[in-house]
């Protein structure tokens, strides 16, 4: 797949992912209390999505230390945060590991946006 399909497809992806996040969750479809396998449920496809989102925007930005650290941070939160989210038929403390790797994904995307800020193309 072409490098301009890839950003295109990815964009595509992180429009969906916002869109569902901005609309699901004011409604309470994110309600991990009265319905935690729905929640979970549409939390790991939004999730999927900023993924796919988070791929294309570092295929457009140069190959820079604190580019490839931001990018990286933002992945391990999501993958931590899906973690304990998955676990949450399993166990009772899986909410500590889910919001925990929430907070390292919202860094990394803090962290994302001061590195494309301070790259040139």
């Amino acid at each position: 797949m072409p490098s301009e399909k890839v950003v295109r497809n990815s964009g595509l992806a992180a429009i969906v992912a916002g869109l569902l996040w901005t609309i699901l969750f004011p409604a309470g479809w994110f309600n991990f209390d009265a319905k935690p396998l729905l929640g979970m449920l549409l939390f790991v496809v939004v999730m999927l999505f900023f993924g796919l989102g988070l791929a294309g925007l570092y295929k457009r930005c140069p190959n820079q230390l604190l580019v490839r650290l931001s990018f990286g941070l933002s992945y391990v939160g999501i993958v931590w945060s899906l973690i304990g989210g998955l676990l949450v038929v399993t166990t009772d403390s899986w909410w500590y590991l889910f919001i925990s790797g929430f907070f390292v994904f919202a860094l990394g995307l803090t962290l994302v946006g001061i590195a494309t800020l301070t790259t040139r193309t």
